[in-house]
């Protein structure tokens, strides 16, 4: 059964709006899972795309890259 895009969102909009607001409530270890989770998935889709178009992105070290940038900016190690 495929769906159409626009179900597709309507589905997709249900279940991230409350995840969204709710990762914004209750902040802290929350709100910084839910970014690095979004982060790290975008930036996945980013390196699939540039893959799709010839060009060459490290996967490996963007990602670990991500991770170390987010928790620096949770937990600031580096000034």
């Amino acid at each position: 059964m495929s769906l159409s895009n626009n179900a597709t969102r309507i589905i997709v909009a249900v279940f991230a709006i409350p995840l969204i607001l709710a990762a914004a409530y209750f902040g802290g270890i929350y709100f910084f899972i839910f970014t690095l989770l979004i982060s790290l998935a975008a930036y996945y889709e980013f390196v699939l795309l540039a893959k799709n178009k010839g060009a060459n992105a490290n996967l490996w070290f963007g990602l670990f890259a991500i991770i170390v940038f987010l928790i620096n900016n949770f937990k600031v190690f580096i000034d």
